[in-house]
């Protein structure tokens, strides 16, 4: 069972993207957690996910790129 964005931890959530390797953003909240859309992606951009970073691989994240994709999901 995939687990849900609101149930994790910002280091489980890192740990949990490392996991994905080198798939891009969308593909990551989409294939790695339920319950999450392409309407729900909508909305996390709605609500300040910069759009550029959906297309990006994973791998090439740092930290504070993740702080910001953990910070919008949990809002």
């Amino acid at each position: 069972t995939l687990p849900h964005p609101h149930t994790m931890k910002l280091g489980e959530f890192i740990t949990h993207a490392h996991l994905y390797g080198r798939i891009s953003l969308d593909n990551f909240l989409r294939k790695g957690f339920s319950r999450v859309t392409d309407a729900t992606i909508k909305d996390f951009v709605k609500n300040g996910l910069p759009k550029g970073l959906l297309s990006s691989g994973l791998s090439s994240f740092k930290e504070d790129e993740f702080k910001k994709v953990f910070q919008v999901v949990q809002n």
